[in-house]
């Protein structure tokens, strides 16, 4: 069994431009990865909306990769 990992979360969605200067990307870079899939996104109702990564999904993917699982209290 896994040792317990607590991860706090200061925001659950990042907005593309906030995202690409914590990771250090340009935006064009972030844009590019979230039109190849590799960036969860948070859903959209209407097209025109504006997009945010969705944290808590990239964070739970990263530790699903090293035998974790998310558990949101």
């Amino acid at each position: 069994m896994a040792t317990p990992l607590s991860i706090q979360l200061d925001t659950p969605f990042l907005t593309v431009e906030e995202y690409a200067k914590r990771v250090g990307l340009s935006i064009r870079a972030v844009q590019g990865q979230i039109y190849r899939g590799q960036l969860p996104i948070k859903s959209k109702t209407k097209p025109n909306e504006r997009t945010f990564i969705n944290m808590l999904a990239l964070f739970d993917e990263a530790a699903s990769q090293i035998g974790y699982s998310v558990k949101v209290a």
